[in-house]
């Protein structure tokens, strides 16, 4: 299989490639949000999202199911209903899909019937000849669905636009459905293309549960998957395919064999797999759900083999990457990242979160952050041991105002300094006079913090020289006599900094001894005595350190009687 690079927004993934190919994908950066509530709403959840970020959903008004466009994904508009579905209470709006035009189509349904409605881009709706469930919508107001009759046999449909009469989608010869209607046969819609030339179409005989699958292109059957249990979820422009397949494999957990999710492109099938730690002899089951212009993937994969729960999860470039881990601390506690699906081109779709244990379940729309950048800059760079150091760091979004909330971390070689509040201009800072004279290698790292995305800062080598010294030397008493103890004195004076070290003390190049530095009166002393008479030359030498030079004093000369 040919590898292909795609870009999933800089703010969402870097791939790191290598000779041998992908080495590395690493986790998207991403925010979870929910959207307001029109007046009197409760509930809430969302089915669709476009590529201009409308979000399309359902909510509960007074009781009754309502269809909802967030447009732009934040003012929320009620769709209108049916004239004729004005005040009745049983009936019960679902949304479906909306496309790039604007359109929506939904469901209303009651306890003895349901009717597919188009809405166009000016919200007006209109019920769709003669459906009974609509699948799919195309840019230019196509649609697919399931038409029914009085003896409940479903038929897969056609419609050109809101205003046609629905066209059959044929049986494959195959299944012998020498009479539809009889019922020996039933079928039923599934996904159209945007630009409306492919399409999906189900059906089965009553007397075998495996349903045959047909790619439909320009509303002639062009490819029969056969009885594989092929469920497709969308399809592209180009005739891309993902959904879930049967790979043949007995699952441990069902009376069926596993699903996973797949691609099919140009009549080859390419499994994505799932995430790993399935039992020998078996495999995960996974589900590719929505696939953008980049050939990203969102879906959902099994993660543990006791039971079938799932996590959220997306394939760029068919490496797998799973979304709890990264979604896990915006969720509230016991809610898991399940399924992921409607992915667009900015890289926003739809996350369903479920607590299994309560039943709970919440959706999101999940926001690519904001890149972000973060630089340092710094006062005095080389400087000088002793010298305040005040080290700038800037964080700088790709689009927006600067974030004024929030702290930045500073690490010096990796060791955690502490962290430093951002001002109202972006900046964070962090001083210190205490380095030691060497390389200090800086970064700043700023966590992702509401709609922004973390970053780190490249490494910002701050340069720390010696400190230059200089060395006095006394002795007392001057002069001595032989046999008398002598109070050797060396003051070591620093350019900067607080002083530490040894000096040693020294008669005509011979060392005498050696004493520490005191850093209070930034003295050394050294006691000792001569059994001789005569002249001595004593010099005192400061020991260079890695934050001080070394520094030696002038002469002096002690006279012992």
């Amino acid at each position: 299989m040919n590898t292909r690079i795609v870009c999933y927004s800089i703010s969402m993934v870097s791939l790191v490639l290598s000779g041998a190919g992908i080495a590395q994908t690493q986790a998207p950066q991403l925010t979870l949000v929910t959207l307001p509530l029109p007046a009197g709403a409760t509930g809430g959840s969302y089915v669709d999202i476009d590529a201009a970020g409308n979000v399309l959903g359902g909510v509960s008004i007074n009781s009754r199911l309502e269809i909802v466009e967030w447009v732009g994904g934040k003012t929320p508009v009620v769709l209108p209903r049916l004239s004729a579905d004005q005040g009745v209470a049983d009936k019960k709006y679902y949304p479906l899909k909306l496309n790039a035009a604007g359109a929506v189509i939904g469901l209303s349904t009651s306890s003895e019937s349901a009717q597919g409605i188009y809405w166009d881009a000016s919200r007006h709706p209109a019920a769709v000849a003669q459906s009974v469930e609509l699948t799919g919508l195309s840019d230019a107001g196509a649609m697919v669905g399931t038409i029914g009759d009085l003896r409940q046999a479903d038929t897969a449909a056609q419609w050109a636009n809101q205003n046609s009469q629905p066209a059959l989608m044929p049986y494959p010869s195959a299944l012998y459905c020498s009479d539809p209607v009889a019922g020996e046969c039933y079928s039923w819609g599934g996904p159209i293309s945007p630009n409306g030339k492919y399409a999906i179409g189900y059906a089965s005989q009553h007397d075998d549960h495996a349903a045959w699958t047909s790619l439909f292109v320009n509303g002639t059957v062009a490819s029969n998957f056969g009885d594989w249990n092929l469920n497709v979820w969308q399809i592209s422009n180009s005739g891309v395919i993902i959904g879930n397949l049967d790979t043949g494999v007995h699952s441990k957990i069902t009376p069926w064999d596993v699903q996973q999710a797949y691609r099919w492109e140009a009549g080859t099938f390419t499994r994505l797999g799932a995430l790993p730690g399935a039992p020998a002899g078996t495999l995960f089951e996974s589900d590719a759900k929505s696939m953008n212009s980049s050939g990203v993937i969102v879906g959902s994969s099994q993660f543990a083999s006791a039971n079938l729960i799932p996590h959220a999860v997306m394939w760029i470039n068919d490496q797998i990457i799973d979304l709890q881990p990264v979604l896990a601390s915006q969720l509230p506690a016991g809610m898991i990242a399940a399924d992921a699906f409607a992915l667009n081109d900015s890289g926003e779709f739809i996350v369903v979160a479920q607590n299994f244990d309560t039943g709970a379940s919440a959706t999101y729309i999940a926001k690519p952050a904001i890149p972000t950048h973060t630089t340092i800059t710094s006062n005095a760079n080389p400087s000088i041991y002793g010298q305040q150091i005040h080290l700038v760091a800037k964080v700088s979004p790709d689009s927006g105002p600067v974030p004024t909330t929030g702290s930045v971390q500073w690490y010096d070689g990796g060791v955690l300094l502490g962290s430093a509040r951002l001002t109202s201009i972006g900046t964070s800072s962090w001083e210190t006079s205490t380095w030691t004279g060497d390389v200090h290698n800086v970064t700043a790292v700023f966590p992702p913090t509401g709609m922004l995305g973390g970053s780190t800062s490249p490494v910002f080598k701050q340069y720390v020289k010696q400190a230059s010294t200089k060395t006095v030397v006394s002795a007392s008493p001057s002069p001595a006599t032989h046999g008398q103890s002598v109070k050797l004195t060396a003051t070591v004076v620093p350019s900067s900094g607080t002083i530490a070290g040894q000096v040693f003390f020294m008669s005509g190049g011979q060392i005498l001894g050696y004493s520490n530095v005191d850093a209070r009166t930034k003295q050394a002393w050294f006691t000792t005595s001569f059994a001789t008479a005569g002249s001595y030359s004593m010099t005192a030498e400061f020991a260079a350190t890695s934050s001080f030079l070394g520094s030696t004093s002038k002469a002096v000369t002690l006279t012992v009687k």
